[in-house]
C-alpha cells in the first residue's frame, strides 16, 4: 500500500510513474515499482513497526529511503536500477528504521563496480542474516548539505557479514551489535564519531583503516587483518583500551595528537 500522491501499489503487478514521483510504502510484499522517467523517481519506507518487500527488476531510477520499519532486502534489482544504482537512505530522526539483508546481496554494479551506498541522515540499522554475506558501497554523509548524519548511529546487527567496498565518508556513531562489519577498501569510515563492538561481534579491517576512536566499552572482536594498518586519529587517552579486543596480524596505530 502507498499513500500521500494517491498511488496504490500492491502485490507483484507492475505500476508506472513519472518523473519526479514518490512512492510511499507504509507495508507490503513483493512490490514492484518501475519509472518512464530518467530522473526524481525515488521510493520511502515509511512502515512503522511493520515491513516492506519489493520484487526483483524494479526499475526506478531515484534513490531508496527508509523513514520508518523495516525493508527486507534479498536481490540487488529490489532497490532499483542496477546500473544508476542509487543509495538507500536513512532519514527519519524520531522512527527506528531497519534494512534487513536475507541472502548473499552483492550490490556492486556490473558496470561500474560500486556498490549502493548507505547514506546517513538519521539513525539506521543494517541487519543481516546468519550465513548471509553482503556487499555494498560506502557508509556516506548526509547528501542534502544539512549534516543530520552528524549525531547519528549506524548500527550492524544480525550475525551475517556485512562488507563495505567503498570509501565513506559519514560521521554517524558506528556499532557492530552482532556478526561481522569488514573493510574490503581502506577508509571505510574515517570521519565517524567512534566504532563500538559488542560482545561476540566482530570489526574486521581488510584494508587500512583510519578511525577517529574505539569506544572504550567495546567488548568484541577488532580483528586487523594481515598487512593492514588501523590507525586512530582521535582516541581519548584518558581512557585505555583493553588489549583483548585486538586480533590479527595488523598494526594498530595511535596517531592522536599529542601522542608520540
Amino acid at each position: 500500500t502507498s499513500y500521500n500522491d494517491g498511488l496504490e501499489v500492491s502485490g507483484s503487478s507492475g505500476t508506472v510513474i513519472g518523473s519526479q514521483d514518490v512512492v510511499d510504502l507504509a507495508g507490503g510484499d513483493n512490490l514492484h515499482i518501475g519509472g518512464d522517467g530518467k530522473d526524481g523517481v525515488y521510493v520511502v519506507v515509511d512502515a512503522s513497526d511493520g515491513q516492506v518487500s519489493l520484487a526483483n527488476n524494479n526499475s526506478y531510477l531515484g534513490t531508496t529511503q527508509i523513514a520508518s520499519g523495516t525493508l527486507m532486502v534479498s536481490d540487488n534489482s529490489q532497490l532499483g536500477d542496477t546500473h544508476y544504482n542509487r543509495q538507500v537512505i536513512f532519514t527519519d530522526k524520531q522512527q527506528e528504521s531497519v534494512m534487513e539483508i536475507t541472502a548473499n546481496v552483492d550490490t556492486r554494479s556490473m558496470t561500474t563496480e560500486h556498490g549502493r551506498d548507505i547514506e546517513m541522515r538519521a539513525d539506521g540499522e543494517v541487519a543481516v542474516d546468519a550465513g548471509v554475506d553482503t556487499q555494498w558501497g560506502a557508509l556516506m554523509a548526509d547528501s542534502s548539505g544539512q549534516h543530520q548524519d552528524e549525531g547519528s548511529t549506524f548500527t550492524k546487527t544480525g550475525a551475517g557479514t556485512l562488507e563495505l567496498t567503498a570509501s565513506g565518508t559519514t560521521q554517524s556513531a558506528v556499532r557492530v551489535e552482532e556478526g561481522t562489519l569488514k573493510g574490503d577498501v581502506a577508509d571505510i569510515f574515517p570521519y565517524a564519531s567512534s566504532l563500538w563492538v559488542g560482545d561476540g561481534a566482530t570489526f574486521v579491517t581488510g584494508a587500512d583503516q583510519d578511525i577517529q576512536s574505539i569506544d572504550a566499552t567495546s567488548s568484541g572482536t577488532i580483528d586487523i587483518s594481515d598487512g593492514t594498518v588501523l590507525r586512530l586519529t582521535g582516541q581519548d587517552t584518558s581512557v585505555a583500551l583493553n588489549a583483548s579486543l585486538f586480533n590479527g596480524d595488523g598494526t594498530l596505530v595511535n596517531a592522536t595528537e599529542g601522542v608520540t
